[in-house]
């Protein structure tokens, strides 16, 4: 991420005589610094802003939402409107993080500029995906494959090589997402309303592999033999959009990750049909 660097100015402090003579100089000649009237502040730091709703769009209140950078986060709730208002120090790009557990939401990572403040922020409605009634135990010792979403997606990975955040128990859950229910990215490598798209909210978010990768699986409705897809996740850290490889249909229509597809984290995997 980029951040703003602060310049410190010095100067050395004319004496008195010489200060007026120069500033009426300057003001003769047309040349004075032009200053903004008194009563306009001058804007810093920005504002982050979006409305929580639910998959049908209603408002959801009390949720969880922080915004991150590398310095710090910042955490808020959201409104009884669903609406959530964050001031922060710093323009350019935060992770944004919603936190669905404990809600019946399923957490999530994504992405928001900071807009200046005094200027309306653009309007970013954030839906928040029900999380399902289960959750799998994936043990780290044990490793191995399983199966999420109401059977549309395996996963798969070594034994002991499973890395959990800090205090989740070993159990993952996940939950399909329509392509237009999907927060804002840095970027949108397929087309609004493309029933191609393929995408899941996995959780924990942010669990690794220490080592190697996860292979998936996933079970789509139209996914012709030999069909490929461009597989994309969202980095845990920054909340921005990764491509992690490729995926192809078989003959029976199950879309694997090819060899060489690097999913090393959890938290959104989106498979777009290539040519979209």
């Amino acid at each position: 991420m980029r951040h703003g660097h602060q310049r410190r100015e010095m100067a050395t402090k004319p004496s008195h005589g010489w200060f007026v003579v120069g500033s009426l100089l300057l003001a003769s000649c047309g040349l004075e610094r032009s200053r903004p009237p008194a009563h306009e502040a001058t804007p810093t730091g920005g504002v982050i802003a979006g409305t929580v709703v639910d998959s049908q769009g209603a408002a959801l209140g009390g949720i969880g939402v922080a915004a991150c950078n590398d310095a710090v986060c910042i955490p808020t709730t959201s409104g009884e409107d669903g609406g959530y208002h964050l001031e922060v120090s710093e323009l350019g790009p935060y992770k944004m993080e919603l936190f669905g557990e404990g809600v019946g939401l399923m957490s999530m990572y994504y992405y928001q500029e900071a807009t200046p403040a005094g200027a309306a922020p653009p309007p970013a409605n954030v839906t928040a995906m029900a999380a399902p009634d289960d959750k799998i135990s994936w043990p780290i010792s044990a490793g191995g494959r399983v199966t999420l979403a109401a059977g549309a997606l395996t996963l798969e990975a070594a034994a002991d090589d499973l890395l959990y955040p800090i205090g989740a128990e070993e159990e993952v859950w996940g939950a399909a997402v329509d392509v237009d229910h999907l927060p804002v990215y840095d970027r949108a490598p397929w087309a609004a309303g493309d029933q191609g798209v393929l995408a899941f909210h996995l959780n924990p978010g942010g669990t690794k592999c220490r080592e190697g990768t996860f292979a998936f699986e996933v079970r789509g409705e139209g996914a012709t033999e030999g069909r490929r897809y461009e597989a994309w996740s969202v980095d845990p850290s920054y909340g921005i959009l990764e491509a992690v490889g490729a995926a192809v249909a078989d003959e029976a229509g199950a879309i694997r990750g090819v060899e060489g597809a690097r999913l090393r984290a959890l938290s959104t995997l989106i498979l777009v049909p290539e040519g979209t």
